[in-house]
């Protein structure tokens, strides 16, 4: 039990040394140095090193610096190893396309269309109609300038005639 506070039986209650009660949580991490939670919470592999501790909705890593600070993992780790903050503007990318990864070496700044050209390079972006990419329609019909129309609105499919026709008939 630590000596800042008692548990009480009932509904997660605290009661602080103080004599005043809370049922707010509060954290007592085993060592305030965040270095060694940092590193408490990183297995270290052949390939990447994972993030062990919560994540967000993303995957990426969440580190609590201090009960008001949170930062993601990767970033914590590569502004550890360069011993600088990221400029503005800058995201720290995945070589190794790993969300939980925190190891340095697979870490690069970049903008964010480095970010999203290294997706693309890699092929982990969804296909996007209208962008050149696509040459068929999902029935198999080319895309041809007299085969193809665009409809009214900006947020519509494109439609090949032929499939179109066939959807119709």
């Amino acid at each position: 039990m630590c000596s800042m506070y008692q548990r009480a039986g009932r509904r997660g209650a605290v009661r602080f040394m103080n004599g005043t009660w809370s049922t707010k949580r509060k954290r007592f991490y085993p060592s305030s140095d965040p270095l060694e939670r940092f590193w408490s919470k990183v297995i270290k592999t052949d390939t990447c090193w994972e993030w062990q501790g919560k994540p967000d909705i993303g995957g990426y890593g969440i580190f609590v610096i201090r009960s008001y600070e949170r930062i993601r993992a990767h970033r914590f780790s590569w502004e550890l190893y360069n011993r600088c903050p990221v400029p503005d503007g800058m995201f720290v990318c995945h070589h190794c396309d790993n969300p939980r990864c925190v190891r340095p070496d697979h870490l690069f700044i970049g903008t964010n269309q480095d970010n999203l050209r290294d997706a693309s390079v890699k092929g982990r972006l969804p296909r996007q109609v209208g962008k050149g990419n696509l040459t068929h329609c999902k029935r198999g019909h080319p895309f041809t300038s007299e085969n193809t129309s665009r409809p009214p609105f900006k947020n519509h499919r494109i439609w090949g005639r032929a499939a179109h026709q066939a959807a119709v008939d």
